[in-house]
């Protein structure tokens, strides 16, 4: 995807499409070109800045109509205009005299005006600039065949002028426009949305993709830079296409194929990634081209740019919608919950609540979207709340878990007597479970795989108020579900009224933890409050295969049930987070079910956000610090982030809580995250790799400009008062794989990451990761792909729902001493040796190719890049010894 540099605010994000069509949404911060363009793109510019009126109406405001166009200085009007025109796809029409002859076809966005020729692509930029993309070469076809692909419902009607004669009416719309054999055997297609244009490459088998060829005028320099992206200088900054995406249909599977950009100058030749500097604004010689590894040349090839934000959208209404928690099921698809005020939040058909009920508060949603399709599309989304009568209390969900049948089960909070609950809920005391004073409830709720019927929904909670804020599941089928939050009420529900059937009976503070089991039928099988003589909240909860559960939170309490042999026994400051591990097997004293508990914080403020749970029984989690002595292992520089930042840090903490470790045996790392403002971790997510190695990933907010992403970070600068950040860090904890800020460019807007969760998909190259992430932002120029199923931010605040693809280096991990060399016997130098071939010519007839190997004399990680992990010819190791993992 395309990306602007951040040296010009008042810019907002582009994107781009492959080769170096390079179009997408710009605003009026743009200069102009020093060049002269063609005279008849200035026309066509005067000509539609006249009137025009794009069908079907209802699509514009009511001012807006044949008897009352809009005039070009109603800058109000154009806007909401502009605002409508940002909710429809983006849309191609053929020339049928509407502009210039030369034109075939024709599109809009916010602020340019695309034209399509025979042999040529002219971005016509707001304030005049132009940028031109043109086919070159010997065998370039300069008459291809054009046409529109997609037919869609609306049209275009132009009344220029005074004459009829010239007017031009009907004109249809298309979703994409495609030049057949550009080159002998190369098509070009063209798709997107008004906020990001995109252009493919389709090349037939046996064709040589070499003989593309693209020439650029109106830059006023171009590089490629050392992460292989196209960098195009423009006057007040820069357009980056990111490196080509490459791949072939193998089997219904896109199969990469290395490759690259190759920049020719004058005299056409290879520059490789040294910048070309121009003198004249118009570039006529410069021309850009790919170098593509060997691929199999009986099938098509597709020349694409790679986009790790694979998909990106707004989710919401009119009124404020915040994201909390996202979960994936095991076909692919995702699961978003949060809460929201809008009225016309995205509704799908046959939801099972279709109405928004307070006027003044907020309910509960769930929303399915389906990422298998093209484009992904929202499955199901639905309201869940009920009413208030004071109407001041908000119905929220704060955690959502999928089973393998896919029905997903969420948690929160509610203070509606008529919330949605299944017959008979679980009993609870004070009328329908709602105290009188005006207290509210968890709730538990199980939607179906449709999202149109309420399987389980019951409260859980006392007289006073509760809070579910994290649940898990009992895997298959979900029988049996474990909630964690915190209440204040003194009759909280535990199993029974005897004392001996809780770990803890009774409230000991303000507020505790509780942790309860309950089946789907509304059976309690367990239940306990935790905590001391403080405030305590517990706010996250996981399980592991054996059905212990994992729980984190903060806590105030200097007599916080700990036990002996944790890593950190004693309260640090005013506010600790803590990790407790329990198991509710309800067929063992429950007066001993606490395995393991530690504080977990400094001499300041301190909590845990999130917990995770991998296959070895270690428990990954996020947070947020304000402790400068915040425990940070190994206390050497083999971690991440060894030093506070300052303000708050988020921090991840992986923890053995064996209970027979002593002290910090069961600590294996701890960092901090953040730069020199506030950082808060919200959410983790870890997965396994076929391998055994563990990928954790961690999202949050941070206001730091100095935030420590990462050189291929997707956005690598803070555009707002806040930004959402996505991180994964190292299997050991020693370094950052990948750390990114995900957000809009505007300075008063704030955004959070607040859910996350990944998965992986097999192919014959090994796995995939992705990951999942979801958040709050009240930007208008939030990243969004162009398969968006919403575009553009509705009012206030909305949620995101963001996909990225996993593409950090393959790591092979050693784990003993002896390895072979290429088959011979282990030998105590413990050596490894692989080899990787890379064709550094592949378009030639004899390319060359280009043997990396490296040799390990000790026990340690080793980063191979990913352009030789993914052609890795050979890797000798001892099978017996040693295991190979990626991280």
């Amino acid at each position: 995807m395309a990306q602007i540099r951040k040296t010009q605010r008042d810019w907002l994000r582009m994107a781009g499409f492959a080769g170096l069509t390079m179009l997408l949404l710009l605003l009026s911060g743009i200069a102009r070109a020093e060049s002269s363009p063609a005279a008849w793109v200035f026309d066509l510019l005067k000509q539609v800045n006249q009137w025009q009126l794009t069908g079907p109406l209802d699509f514009l405001p009511r001012e807006a109509n044949a008897l009352n166009p809009v005039p070009a200085n109603n800058m109000t009007a154009r806007r909401r205009i502009e605002s409508h025109q940002r909710l429809t796809p983006i849309y191609f029409e053929p020339n049928i005299g509407q502009v210039a002859e030369d034109v075939r076809f024709l599109a809009r966005g916010p602020s340019y005006t695309l034209f399509l020729t025979a042999n040529e692509t002219v971005l016509a930029l707001q304030g005049k600039a132009i940028i031109r993309t043109q086919l070159e070469g010997v065998t370039r076809n300069p008459e291809p065949q054009i046409e529109g692909l997609g037919k869609l419902p609306g049209i275009s009607n132009y009344f220029l002028g005074n004459d009829p004669a010239k007017w031009r009416t009907k004109v249809p719309h298309y979703q994409q426009v495609r030049y057949a054999d550009v080159y002998p055997g190369v098509d070009m297609v063209y798709y997107g949305n008004p906020n990001q244009l995109e252009h493919d490459f389709i090349v037939a088998p046996g064709v040589d993709p070499s003989v593309i060829r693209l020439a650029i005028s109106g830059a006023e320099r171009v590089r490629v830079n050392s992460e292989g992206d196209l960098v195009l200088a423009v006057p007040g900054g820069e357009i980056v296409q990111q490196a080509p995406r490459i791949y072939q249909m193998i089997d219904g599977r896109q199969e990469a194929v290395a490759g690259r950009y190759v920049l020719r100058n004058e005299n056409l030749a290879d520059t490789g990634t040294v910048q070309v500097a121009v003198t004249d604004p118009v570039i006529e010689a410069l021309q850009v081209g790919f170098e593509i590894a060997q691929y199999d040349a009986e099938r098509p090839l597709i020349i694409d740019p790679v986009l790790k934000l694979d998909y990106s959208t707004y989710l919401g209404g009119i009124l404020n919608d915040y994201g909390t928690s996202i979960a994936i099921d095991n076909k692919g698809d995702a699961y978003v919950t949060g809460a929201t005020a809008s009225i016309n939040f995205p509704i799908t058909l046959g939801a099972f609540d279709s109405s928004l009920v307070g006027v003044k508060t907020s309910d509960a949603f769930v929303s399915k979207f389906n990422f298998s399709l093209l484009p992904p599309s929202l499955i199901y989304s639905t309201y869940l709340g009920g009413i208030d009568p004071n109407d001041d209390k908000d119905d929220i969900s704060y955690d959502i878990v999928v089973d393998d049948l896919q029905r997903a089960y969420i948690t929160g909070t509610t203070a509606s007597v008529s919330f949605p609950y299944t017959p008979p809920p679980y009993v609870l005391p004070g009328p329908g479970g709602r105290a009188p004073s005006g207290g509210k409830d968890a709730f538990i709720a199980v939607l179906d795989s449709t999202g149109s019927s309420l399987l389980f929904s019951t409260h859980l909670g006392g007289t006073k108020d509760d809070e579910g804020r994290g649940i898990a599941l009992r895997q298959p089928m979900g029988l049996m579900v474990y909630v964690a939050g915190y209440t204040n009420s003194t009759d909280f529900p535990l199993v029974s009224s005897n004392p001996l059937d809780a770990l803890q009976p009774r409230l000991l503070g303000g507020t505790d933890v509780f942790v309860s089991q309950i089946d789907t039928g509304g059976k309690l099988w367990y239940s306990t409050y935790l905590g001391g003589d403080k405030d305590d909240k517990g706010m996250a909860i996981a399980r592991d295969s054996h059905d212990n559960v994992y729980i984190t939170g903060s806590t105030k309490s200097a007599n916080f049930p700990i036990t002996g042999l944790a890593f950190d026994t004693t309260l640090g400051g005013s506010e600790d987070g803590f990790i407790a591990k329990i198991d509710p097997d309800p067929s063992k004293d429950p007066r001993y079910s606490l395995i393991y508990s530690a504080y977990l914080g400094g001499s300041s403020t301190d909590s845990g956000t999130d917990i995770a749970v991998d296959s070895n029984f270690h428990a990954y989690v996020t947070g947020v610090t304000a402790s400068s002595d915040f425990p940070i292992f190994p206390i050497t520089s083999n971690v991440a982030q060894s030093s506070y930042g300052g303000n708050k840090d988020a921090f991840i903490t992986k923890i053995d809580p064996d209970p027979t470790l002593i002290g910090l045996h069961s600590l294996l790392y701890s960092s901090y995250l953040g730069g020199n403002k506030a950082d808060s971790g919200a959410s983790i997510a870890v997965i396994q790799e076929t391998s055994g190695a563990i990928r954790t990933y961690v999202t949050g907010a941070t206001a730091s400009s100095d935030f420590p992403v990462t050189s291929d970070a997707q956005d690598d600068a803070l555009g707002g008062t806040s930004d959402a950040f996505i991180a994964q860090i190292s299997q050991s904890g020693d370094r950052w794989l990948y750390v990114t800020y995900l957000g809009g460019d505007n300075d008063d807007v704030e955004e959070s990451g607040t859910g996350i969760a990944a998965n992986k998909t097999s192919t014959s190259n090994g796995d995939d990761f992705h990951v999942y992430i979801t958040g709050v932002t009240d930007a208008n120029d939030f990243p969004v792909t162009s398969n968006a199923y919403y575009p553009i931010n509705n009012n206030n605040k909305d949620v995101f729902v963001t996909k990225l693809d996993d593409l950090t280096p393959a790591t092979f991990l050693i784990t003993h001493y002896y390895i072979s060399i290429l088959g011979r016997a282990p030998e105590p130098a413990g050596l490894l040796y692989w080899q990787s071939r890379i064709a550094t010519n592949p378009g030639d007839d004899k390319p060359v190719f280009r043997d990396m190997a490296d040799f390990f004399f000790n026990s340690s990680e080793y980063s191979i890049p990913p352009i030789l992990s993914s052609s890795l010819t050979s890797i000798a190791l001892s099978t017996s010894a040693s295991r190979m993992q990626r991280d």
